[in-house]
């Protein structure tokens, strides 16, 4: 089976997600009186953006009061208003044709998990949660997602045909891929 496999953030969704989760989350912790979830997400924000900290460390700190406190069912479809149509219909073309459809991502599985349901792709890889030490996880981005995408395609039987992405981070899967789609950043 052939699979076509698509970037989320820049890609299928117009936006970067965790920067969403976090601001949506925040504004519902200070509205929700949740001030220890608020301080903590304001806290890491503040030595990511003074540059004290990776993206990485901050999005591996956040998961867990994100996926605490997010707002579920408001967030996903926050998600699914921000769908670039154009590249959401290329990939049901290919549903047509029995392609295997994978939505591979370094956006945080916890919500990625309830968005690929939703939508209906038959795999997804995303960044793990947060229940390991720090120097043992990845962030699912470069080499790290192009192994787990074609782990996820072994799985199912697929092989890799397209792969649809916007960002020069997914080199080692634009490799690998017969075919690929660079959608430009809006």
């Amino acid at each position: 089976m052939k699979a076509v496999v698509v970037d989320f953030d820049g890609t299928l969704y117009r936006g970067n997600s965790f920067e969403d989760c976090v601001k949506m989350t925040l504004k519902s912790c200070l509205k929700k009186w949740h001030i220890a979830s608020a301080l903590r997400i304001s806290a890491w924000v503040a030595l990511r953006k003074l540059r004290l900290v990776s993206h990485a460390r901050m999005k591996y700190q956040l998961q867990p009061v994100l996926e605490k406190r997010y707002d579920k069912q408001a967030f996903l479809l926050h998600l699914r208003l921000h769908i670039n149509q154009e590249i959401w219909e290329e990939c049901l073309q290919y549903r047509a044709l029995n392609y295997h459809l994978c939505l591979a991502t370094a956006a945080p599985e916890f919500y990625i998990e309830c968005l690929a349901e939703n939508m209906n792709f038959d795999s997804f890889c995303a960044t793990p949660r947060s229940k390991v030490p720090y120097n043992q996880w990845k962030e699912n981005r470069g080499e790290s997602k192009k192994e787990h995408c074609l782990q996820l395609l072994a799985q199912a039987d697929a092989s890799l045909e397209l792969f649809i992405t916007d960002h020069s981070d997914d080199l080692p899967l634009l490799q690998v891929a017969k075919h690929h789609i660079i959608v430009k950043q809006d």
